[in-house]
């Protein structure tokens, strides 16, 4: 959630990236970008395991709407198609049996309490968008976890559960990219700072070297005038007359 304000912040009438946000709340803290890809990878594991039943050969996607429809239908296919989520890849991604190795019977009912104190304290937020976002995304969530310790090898999903799966999928796709995306503009800005720096620093060099010849310039012109009309030093004017004259 903290990765999608970020990225997509009202700027007053403007809406763009919000990088002080992303340095503050996300950057700074490399363990949340740690939990959001292992996130990422237990719902990709989750998505190959009950991918058989997405198909839309088998799931009914239909709206009502044929446009959205076909559209749905093929770029699910299309999705269900990745590497990845193909038969036999499922591990490559996240094993699940992994999770509870150690003490499995005490870690397992810690884990579900856990999760019913966090979908508690969602219903305490405040902001009906807030909440029902937030709601939805933590549907997801549950939604691949329960897939994941089924002992159902080709698990049947609700259409609410399907729904909040694959957008939980959306959302943590577009907050690794985005990740990316915005680590890059800061790099870009820190290269432009410095460059802007050492620009600003050699005019203030050139500045700096043109008013002391400027005024190194000033005190000649003044010695030398001062020497033309000062008795002590009239021995050392010499006559261009007298010099000719001698010379001869």
């Amino acid at each position: 959630i903290s990765m999608h304000i970020a990225h997509d912040y009202l700027h007053g009438t403007r809406w763009g990236t919000n990088l002080s946000i992303f340095k503050s709340r996300i950057r700074a803290f490399p363990e949340r970008i740690t939990n959001l890809h292992v996130t990422l990878a237990v719902v990709m594991r989750a998505v190959a395991k009950v991918a058989p039943s997405l198909d839309p050969a088998k799931y009914d996607y239909s709206t009502g709407d044929e446009g959205v429809d076909d559209i749905t239908t093929r770029d699910v296919r299309f999705f269900l198609a990745h590497p990845l989520l193909a038969r036999g890849c499922e591990d490559r991604v996240f094993d699940e049996s992994d999770m509870f190795l150690e003490n499995p019977n005490e870690r397992l009912p810690e884990f579900r309490a856990a999760f019913r104190n966090i979908s508690m304290i969602m219903d305490c937020v405040g902001c009906e968008k807030c909440r029902l976002w937030g709601k939805l995304q933590f549907l997801g969530l549950g939604t691949a976890l329960s897939i994941l310790f089924t002992e159902d090898t080709e698990p049947a999903l609700k259409r609410n559960d399907a729904i909040a799966l694959f957008n939980l999928l959306f959302k943590l796709l577009s907050s690794v990219e985005w990740i990316e995306e915005m680590n890059r503009e800061l790099e870009q800005r820190a290269s432009l700072h410095a460059m802007l720096g050492k620009v600003v620093a050699g005019c203030a060099l050139f500045i700096l070297a043109l008013v002391s010849g400027s005024s190194t310039s000033k005190s000649d012109s003044k010695s030398f005038r001062k020497g033309k009309t000062d008795p002590n030093v009239s021995e050392f004017v010499v006559n261009p007359a007298e010099a000719s004259a001698n010379a001869l």
